[in-house]
């Protein structure tokens, strides 16, 4: 599909599924970097986005596997937290979710409640749909922090710039070989590994009822790795009251952590982790713009592997 027919696929969804007040979310398009395209419209006179793949093979695929998420989401139970309306090979017809959780700290007079709605909604979902199963906790462990992807960004990104050595690249071999003793008995469902605060969503700034958006597998893992990640965030965005929103999810984390019979050398691996896929994935997109906050994200990931070689486990 190229560009100029885009507009004329969504007008025949919108036909098709009886939407109406069809216009281009240029503002979304903008943040869409797999060559998606959003309009947002009105079906059965509540606000709605549609989301609509076919530019590149990417975007297609990037809906496939939300659509496959969304799924897997409503078969645990979990459809009052996710915004899909209607899946379509090529589309997505979603609920109009205005805020993410930037906005509302940023735009909160007390942002430490806004902390707190998105840990009690973290808390539903993962005691919601916790289970005991080791060996996928230890599947989750080597897929998100294997060869492939983590070793590739190391090298690619952080090592190719400068940002840590060779030998640093290195020390992740050594990480994944205490994935044994680091893995819990029990999973729950998760974002993908990789939660950040736009996946958090919601329709208005009196929402108590945050929603995930792009989800990705793998779903079932650790949600202290997501958990760490999110906190970490805080302060890099420079979010408001960051310190009390951190320590606040930093109780859940030890919830978590005694429900799921964890001993604390584990929590804290799981942290580090955390630590890791964060600190990775910053230093990586803030080279260009601030290779010194870029250094200090690559330092915090080699600290954080050490942490865990080290670890008493």
């Amino acid at each position: 599909m190229i560009e100029a027919e885009i507009f004329d696929r969504a007008q025949e969804i919108a036909q098709t599924y009886s939407l109406s007040s069809l216009r281009s979310l240029l503002s979304f398009d903008k943040k869409a970097s797999t060559g998606n395209r959003f309009f947002a419209c009105t079906r059965e006179g509540k606000p709605a986005v549609l989301k609509l793949g076919g530019l590149t093979t990417r975007s297609l695929d990037e809906i496939a596997g939300n659509n496959s998420a969304y799924a897997k989401m409503a078969q645990l139970g979990l459809s009052d937290y996710s915004p899909l309306l209607v899946a379509g090979e090529d589309f997505q017809i979603l609920d109009f979710l205005e805020y993410d959780f930037s906005d509302m700290v940023r735009l909160a007079e007390e942002p430490v409640e806004v902390y707190k709605i998105v840990r009690n909604h973290l808390r539903n979902i993962y005691f919601k749909t916790m289970m005991e199963d080791r060996n996928t906790a230890l599947i989750f462990l080597r897929k998100v922090f294997g060869d492939e992807p983590q070793r590739r960004y190391l090298e690619q990104y952080l090592c190719s710039n400068g940002l840590i050595r060779a030998v640093d690249v290195e020390l992740l071999s050594s990480v994944q070989a205490r994935f044994e003793k680091v893995a819990p008995k029990y999973v729950t469902f998760t974002a993908g590994g990789e939660l950040q605060p736009e996946h958090l969503r919601f329709s208005s700034r009196q929402s108590s009822q945050p929603k995930i958006i792009d989800p990705r597998e793998p779903l079932a893992g650790n949600p202290i790795i997501e958990v760490a990640i999110l906190s970490e965030l805080f302060g890099l965005y420079d979010f408001k009251n960051a310190k009390e929103g951190k320590d606040i999810m930093y109780g859940l984390i030890n919830e978590l952590g005694a429900t799921m019979q964890m001993t604390q050398a584990q929590v804290q691996c799981l942290i580090a982790l955390g630590k890791i896929r964060q600190g990775t994935l910053s230093a990586r997109f803030r080279f260009k713009e601030n290779p010194l906050q870029a250094k200090e994200q690559a330092d915090k990931v080699v600290k954080s592997m050490e942490e865990i070689i080290n670890a008493n486990l």
